[in-house]
């Protein structure tokens, strides 16, 4: 198992008391105590018999199981037997798939990064609009073109900005709109 983790991707560490411990977590823990086991390499939980269970679909394609009253996602178990408490991290952190098949929870298929590593990693047909259009990869000139089609801009951004400066911004908003509006 050590060569397996050391050829495994970067892991971010979670900051300390960051989000309060899942019940998930909690459920994981206690069925891992009791005898029930992982194998990372297939992707299987099994029980206190040596039997593997049978998953069943979360209705967002994600395969789960049953630990002690909690609903428990397999390739958060596996995680979780080869990462520790890393892969809870909160929001920030993410177990992904990295071919993209939710049913495929083996070691070798899993990784844990940034949300927006874990939607890039989707296929292209399912990805959020934002990751699809690649606003995500948004430069900050794209950003302030974004702004300015919105007609927002920040409090910082115009206290920063001369009068002169300011009305220049407007114009250039307004301009961008009726170009786009006109095709």
């Amino acid at each position: 198992m050590a060569n397996l983790t050391q050829a495994l991707p970067w892991v971010p560490e979670c900051d300390s008391g960051a989000s309060p411990v899942s019940k998930t977590l909690i459920a994981l823990k206690d069925a891992l105590a009791c005898g029930y086991w992982v194998d990372p390499v297939l992707g299987i939980v099994y029980s206190k018999r040596n039997a593997p269970l049978k998953p069943f679909g979360n209705g967002c394609g994600y395969n789960c199981v049953t630990l002690r009253g909690a609903v428990v996602p397999v390739h958060k178990a596996v995680a979780y037997c080869v990462w520790g408490d890393r892969a809870f991290g909160g929001r920030r952190v993410h177990v992904r798939h990295l071919d993209g098949d939710t049913s495929n929870n083996s070691i070798t298929n899993l990784a844990i990064g940034t949300p927006r590593e874990n939607a890039l990693d989707k296929p292209a047909s399912t990805r959020s609009r934002v990751v699809r259009d690649g606003w995500a990869l948004a430069t900050p000139e794209r950003r302030q073109d974004r702004a300015i089609l919105a007609g927002r801009q920040s409090a910082a951004s115009r206290a920063k900005r001369t009068p002169e400066e300011q009305a220049e911004w407007a114009r250039k908003g307004w301009e961008t709109r009726r170009r786009n509006a006109n095709g």
